[in-house]
């Protein structure tokens, strides 16, 4: 067997997301496995919806999946080639310009799919007229006219005469298939309206000089998603001097309470749902990374998918329990307490402020270490500090601060003008009790005018499971954490002990009144991506 030779031709209309990115390591990796070749080829055909700003994030996106082409090309490149075929297919009488009237109104084809799911799946903007002729397997009489009418009709089209902006080109193949696809296909039509961003003008082709550009790249496997087009058989009914492709059909990759259209993603941005294509909430690759995924969990994801057979739609919590296998083990222990809900507890013999070296990761010391202070005063939960009350009412006197050891309660002191609430803890250190068992364990940060002031950002689903939108999926909690998550840069992963993990979005430069950001990494575990939590160990994580 020769090199095995797969593409990834994205057209330049918005960010990848993530079924982009099965399509890209499925092509990826085949050619990896086979030692042979990965080409990028921008599928440049539609400059109404596309920029050259596109073209840089795919090329961005690439680079964030490990993924670099052996050669990269846009379908424009061969504008003049695709023009000289096609006037050669129309001297064979193998193709024809259409000049059905059309209507006043047009609709995009994929909304007149929705009703007429046999009517042709193309980029092109199609009369209803046509739409009709072909559900109805009905020809006309621009199917029979001379050669020498549609060559004039092509060179109208080609100088984009309003005669020519009249018409399209459709290949002859059969108008009584079943198959709505090979009812005449469109090849070309024109756009004078709208530049192209790199020619100035366009012509736009169809699917059979799709087919002809992966034959001419020497492309030997096709993987896409499953669709209409059958490929093999446009090819061999009209081109053939055209090599055989061998398509691997893939199912579509779909995740509950989302969005992959890139339409409907660039509407979200546009109305101000989300701040832009990078927004952690949206399924882009750069959302998703930007949320804390880990390149190799969605690998592992894409290759536990790879080429199944149908068409599934995914539940966000799989892909996200594959990345709490792989942070688990690296992410680095970090404590923080909410501002708004923190309660004072006084260590009464500790005198001084004094610093420890601890394990960054208890069960993985290759982490590192962090210098954790610790002082007379240091602040808790008041959610943990009613714990602590529970448990003194049942008579346990003992509870655990996490790196420091077990403390006794000595007082409990409630606030005056709200008796049930608790604002300060008296306690001491026993640093002899070496028994943690059964005791309640409890997260802090040390009052100190090092604190470091964190945004904790929680997202919820921009989509409820019945599609409707979502008004508050951002929620942010003000919390202080220990002086050691100023060393962190963005990017970092930790993980705040009983809180679960999250990711460094913007770094603490060490102002009050300009907070770091850090987002709340899904572990798999609720349905729910990262709800506002009520309460902060609503999310199970291990305290290890």
């Amino acid at each position: 067997m020769g090199r095995v030779v797969t593409r990834f031709p994205p057209e330049p209309s918005g960010y990848l997301h993530i079924g982009h990115a099965k399509a890209v390591l499925l092509n990826w990796e085949v050619s990896r496995r086979f030692n042979g070749r990965f080409l990028l080829r921008f599928d440049d055909t539609n400059p109404s919806k596309e920029k050259a700003e596109f073209e840089e994030s795919i090329l961005r996106d690439l680079k964030l999946l490990g993924v670099t082409p052996d050669s990269c090309s846009h379908t424009s490149d061969y504008f003049a080639y695709y023009i000289q075929v096609c006037t050669r297919i129309i001297e064979e009488g193998k193709a024809y310009c259409d000049k059905t009237p059309q209507e006043k109104v047009f609709f995009p084809i994929c909304n007149i799919k929705l009703v007429k799911k046999h009517i042709l799946n193309t980029i092109c903007l199609l009369c209803v007229i046509m739409s009709e002729q072909r559900l109805h397997k009905q020809t006309n009489e621009y199917r029979v006219q001379p050669i020498a009418e549609n060559l004039r009709l092509w060179k109208e089209m080609q100088e984009g005469t309003p005669e020519g902006q009249q018409c399209i080109v459709r290949m002859k193949m059969d108008m009584t298939s079943d198959n709505g696809t090979l009812r005449d296909p469109t090849m070309f039509r024109v756009n004078v309206d709208v530049p192209h961003h790199r020619t100035g003008f366009v012509h736009f082709f169809f699917l059979l000089l799709l087919t002809m550009r992966n034959c001419e790249q020497q492309q030997q496997h096709v993987i896409q998603i499953n669709i209409d087009h059958q490929i093999d058989k446009l090819t061999d009914a009209n081109s053939k001097p055209i090599q055989h492709t061998i398509l691997l059909v893939r199912y579509r990759q779909e995740f509950t309470r989302t969005e992959l259209s890139k339409r409907k993603l660039s509407a979200l941005i546009d109305q101000g749902k989300v701040k832009g294509w990078n927004d952690p909430r949206l399924p882009t690759i750069q959302g998703i990374m930007r949320r804390g995924l880990q390149l190799e969990a969605l690998r592992e994801f894409v290759r536990d998918q790879a080429m199944t057979q149908r068409n599934n739609k995914q539940e966000w919590d799989k892909l996200w329990t594959y990345n709490k296998k792989i942070l688990d083990p690296i992410a680095g222990r970090y404590y923080c307490v909410s501002a708004e809900n923190k309660v004072l507890v006084e260590i009464t013999n500790i005198k001084e402020n004094t610093g420890v070296s601890v394990q960054l990761h208890p069960q993985n010391p290759s982490r590192g270490t962090k210098v954790l202070h610790v002082a007379k005063e240091v602040f808790i939960e008041q959610f943990d500090a009613d714990l602590v009350r529970k448990d003194l009412d049942k008579g346990k006197k003992q509870f655990i601060l996490m790196s420091v050891g077990v403390v006794s309660i000595d007082e409990i002191v409630f606030s005056p003008s709200h008796p049930d609430h608790i604002e300060k803890l008296r306690v001491t250190h026993l640093p002899e009790e070496k028994n943690f068992k059964d005791k309640l364990k409890v997260t802090w940060v040390v009052n100190s005018e090092n604190m470091v002031w964190v945004k904790l950002v929680e997202l919820d689903y921009l989509f409820t499971a019945d599609g409707e939108p979502v008004d508050q999926t951002w929620f942010e909690t003000l919390a202080i954490a220990e002086p050691s998550i100023s060393l962190l840069s963005r990017g970092d992963v930790i993980q705040f002990m009983k809180r679960g993990f999250f990711i460094v979005d913007k770094p603490y430069l060490g102002r009050r009144e300009d907070p770091g950001v850090l987002i709340f990494v899904p572990d798999g575990k609720a349905k729910a991506m990262s709800a506002l939590s009520e309460a902060t160990n609503k999310v199970e994580i291990s305290t290890k």
